[in-house]
């Protein structure tokens, strides 16, 4: 999870190429993580057992916001990716926990529907 963190870093640098590699990196990270399942417990680590990553429920929020908010990125390459990272994460989303907000399922939908790079 330090990786994830770290990655958060570039999610607004000025240089697309980095927000394009940042994002690249992200989406073959977030595929090779498994079903991210949520410890409520005041864990501060990542503890990795049998392809399932615990991870708190905070940073898989702030995941998910950032590459929400990325999604209206103006580089093409850069939603590209964020879509792909998008899609992955939402295999392990749970309709339950959405408190009101909207799936990423629906999110990406709507995104492929309008966004032609996408």
């Amino acid at each position: 999870m330090r990786l994830l963190n770290w990655l958060q870093g570039g999610f607004l640098a000025k240089d697309k190429t980095v927000r394009y590699r940042v994002f690249f990196t992200l989406s073959e990270t977030v595929s090779h993580l498994g079903e991210i399942e949520y410890v409520t417990a005041p864990f501060f680590f990542t503890l990795q057992i049998s392809n399932i990553s615990f991870c708190s429920e905070d940073t898989y929020r702030d995941l998910r916001a950032a590459l929400i908010d990325r999604l209206n990125d103006k580089e093409s390459t850069v939603r590209l990716q964020v879509a792909l990272s998008l899609a992955k994460l939402s295999t392990s989303e749970d309709p339950d926990d959405l408190n009101g907000e909207e799936s990423m399922q629906s999110i990406l939908l709507t995104t492929m529907a309008y966004d032609l790079s996408v």
